[in-house]
C-alpha cells in the first residue's frame, strides 16, 4: 500500500512549489511555530511519561532529504576503530552483511548502530581465560536528549557548496514552538537547538549521538573480568551525555540489532533471522486494519499472502516456511505488500537450524512445534496464544 502520508506529501510539495519556496535554498519550508500536542495513547505502556509530539509539519519534513541520503551513505562507508574494536553504521538489514558483522562480533569486538538502536561484542575475562560477551542498547527519549554539539557537527560535515541546505534545516530545530490556546496559550522558543518530530536531521542526529557512544565505550577499555567490565560498561553510559539503556546477554543468540538476530545455518554458518515477533505481529489483523473492500476472508487471505511474500530476505526457517505454504501468492492479488521487500536486502536461502533461534527466547522445540501447529490448522477467525507466542512477543515487543 501506498505510505499514508503520501497523498499529504504530494498536496504539501505542490503548495511549496506554488508560493515559490522550492527556488529558495535558504528557505526552511516553515510558516508557522511548531504546534505541540500531547501524544495519544500513551497509557498503552505502563511506567511511561506521557510525551508530546512537536510535529514540524509536511512541509517542512521535504526540505533537503537528499542532503541526508548523502550523511547515511558516507557513515556507511566509514567504519571506526578505536582500541581495537570496529564501530559499524548499518543503514538497512543487508542480510549478507548482517551475518559478516555477527560472525565477527564472536571473535572480535564489533560495535553496530542504525539510529537509536546499536549492539555490541567485548572482550573479557571469564575463569582467567579472554571471552566475547554481547548487549543490546538503546538511546532513550532520543528526540529530547540531543545537544548542541551533535547538531553543530552535521554543519561542520557538510560540504560548502550544501551548507546553506544545512542551515535551513538546523534553523526549523530553533522555530517557536506554540503550547494551548486563546488566553493560555505559551510560546516557547528553544534556547539552541531541538530535534522537533518530523525533522529529516532525525536519523543522522541518533547516528552522530550513537557513534560518540560507541567510541565512549571502547576508547582506553581495558580488558577486565566480566563483572568488572559490565560495571565500567554502565559506568560509562551513565557519563556520555545520553539517557541510555543496555541489556546484557546471555549468549550471542539474544543479540538483536535492526530486529535480526544471529543464529546458525544447517552447515554452521552464523546468518541473521528476523525476529519472530515481527512476523507475528504483523500476521492476523483486525477488520479495520485490512485494506479494500468486499468480503473479509478473501481480504485476509490476500493481506496475509502479500505480507508473507515480503519476508523473502527473513531467513530460511521453518516458521516461514510453514507460512508461504499456507498463504501462497500465486493466482492472488495481493491488498498489501510489504515495504519489508525493499528494506531488508542479500537474503540467505540455507536452510536454518531453528533450535538456534529458540536460544533467543529460551523455548524448548516442543513449544516451537506447538505454535508450528497452531498456525499449521488455524482457519479465519481462529485466534492462537501459547506458551511460545507469549515468550516471543515478550521477549521482542515487552508484550
Amino acid at each position: 500500500m501506498p505510505h499514508q502520508k503520501r497523498s499529504l506529501r504530494i498536496a504539501a510539495w505542490q503548495n511549496l512549489v506554488d508560493i515559490g519556496c522550492t527556488a529558495d535554498e535558504n528557505g526552511t519550508y516553515g510558516f508557522k511555530p511548531v504546534r505541540l500536542n500531547m501524544k495519544p495513547l500513551e497509557w498503552a505502556k505502563p511506567g511511561k511519561y506521557a510525551r508530546v509530539v512537536c510535529d514540524l509539519t509536511t512541509e517542512a519534513s521535504l526540505r533537503a532529504p537528499w542532503l541526508m541520503e548523502y550523511y547515511k551513505r558516507s557513515m556507511e562507508e566509514c567504519i571506526c576503530f578505536v582500541n581495537g574494536a570496529r564501530i559499524v553504521h548499518i543503514g538497512h538489514p543487508n542480510m549478507s552483511l548482517l551475518a559478516t558483522w555477527f560472525t565477527r562480533m564472536k571473535e572480535e569486538p564489533v560495535f553496530l548502530y542504525f539510529s537509536d538502536d546499536s549492539s555490541a561484542s567485548f572482550r573479557c575475562l571469564v575463569d582467567g581465560k579472554v571471552s566475547m560477551v554481547y548487549a543490546n542498547m538503546d538511546i532513550s527519549s532520543c528526540d529530547s536528549s540531543q545537544g548542541p554539539s551533535v547538531f553543530e557537527s552535521l554543519l561542520e560535515m557538510c560540504p560548502h557548496v550544501a551548507r546553506p541546505h544545512m542551515e535551513a534545516l538546523l534553523r526549523q530545530c530553533q522555530s517557536e514552538a506554540v503550547c494551548g490556546h486563546g488566553y493560555r496559550k505559551i510560546r516557547v522558543k528553544p534556547i539552541g537547538y531541538f530535534e522537533y518530530s518530523g525533522s529529516v536531521l532525525t536519523t543522522t542526529l541518533n547516528n552522530i549521538a550513537n557513534l560518540n557512544i560507541g567510541v565512549s565505550l571502547y576508547d582506553r577499555l581495558p580488558l577486565l573480568p566480566l563483572d568488572e567490565l559490565k560495571v565500567e560498561i554502565e559506568r560509562r553510559l551513565s557519563n556520555c551525555g545520553w539517557k541510555c539503556t543496555i541489556e546484557w546477554c546471555e549468549n550471542i543468540h539474544q543479540v538483536q540489532f535492526l530486529k535480526c538476530s544471529p543464529c546458525l545455518t544447517i552447515h554452521g554458518e552464523v546468518v541473521p533471522f528476523l525476529n519472530f515477533g515481527v512476523i507475528l505481529r504483523s500476521l492476523g489483523q483486525k477488520s479495520w486494519d485490512l485494506p479494500g473492500q468486499g468480503e473479509l476472508q478473501s481480504r485476509a487471505y490476500a493481506f496475509n499472502a502479500g505480507l508473507v511474500s515480503g519476508f523473502q530476505h527473513a531467513g530460511e526457517t521453518e516458521l516461514l516456511s510453514l507460512l508461504r505454504y499456507k498463504f501462497p501468492l500465486k493466482g492472488v492479488t495481493p491488498l498489501y505488500n510489504s515495504n519489508i521487500v525493499e528494506y531488508m536486502s542479500h537474503g540467505i536461502k540455507t536452510p536454518i537450524l531453528d533450535c538456534t533461534c529458540l536460544c533467543r527466547y529460551g523455548l524448548s522445540r516442543g513449544h516451537y512445534d506447538e505454535l508450528l501447529a497452531l498456525l499449521a490448522g488455524a482457519d479465519h477467525g481462529d485466534l492462537i496464544r501459547c506458551e511460545a507466542s507469549d515468550v516471543i512477543m515478550k521477549v521482542d515487543y515487552g508484550l
